[in-house]
């Protein structure tokens, strides 16, 4: 769930909504704090290209947002159309590397493309940024390959 004019859309949100059953942001949150982990950061943003078809004037998350994310040591989650999947590098100009744990090895994308795997082609849609504090995680790498310890929660 996402806010279409490219707001944040966060747990508080959600929770004021009473749509904490319906949402895979939310199910992080428990998830995270589940395991010992706070959150200071969790929300899911359209991405620009899609906040643009419906609001021109707004802006979504951009790719230098993604590039600040996985330069600070943090994954994301991408949102495709039907397929979601944990974001943790990239090379210009828009290149993104992605753990797609519906196949092996490593897979890129391009930022506000399509991602396909097996017959089917997914358009990208929205991230979800996510910084943990607490628990025992070691900190994540720096530079552009950010596999920090919480990306194997993440995962599971």
């Amino acid at each position: 769930m996402s806010y279409q004019s490219g707001n944040r859309f966060t747990p508080k949100i959600i929770e004021n909504l009473d749509l904490e059953n319906k949402s895979g942001m939310y199910g992080i949150k428990e998830w995270v704090e589940h395991n010992g982990y706070t959150y200071e950061t969790l929300y899911n943003r359209y991405i620009d290209s899609v906040v643009k078809e419906a609001y021109p004037a707004k802006e979504g998350i951009t790719f230098a947002d993604f590039k600040v994310e996985i330069d600070a040591g943090r994954p994301a989650i991408l949102h495709l159309e039907g397929h979601s999947m944990v974001a943790y590098g990239y090379t210009e100009p828009d290149t993104v590397y992605v753990h797609d744990t519906g196949s092996e090895g490593e897979h890129t994308m391009t930022w506000g493309g399509t991602y396909s795997f097996g017959t089917h082609s997914h358009a990208h849609r929205a991230m979800t940024l996510l910084t943990v504090s607490g628990g025992s995680a070691e900190p994540g790498e720096t530079g552009n390959s950010a596999l920090p310890a919480i990306l194997p929660l993440l995962l599971d």
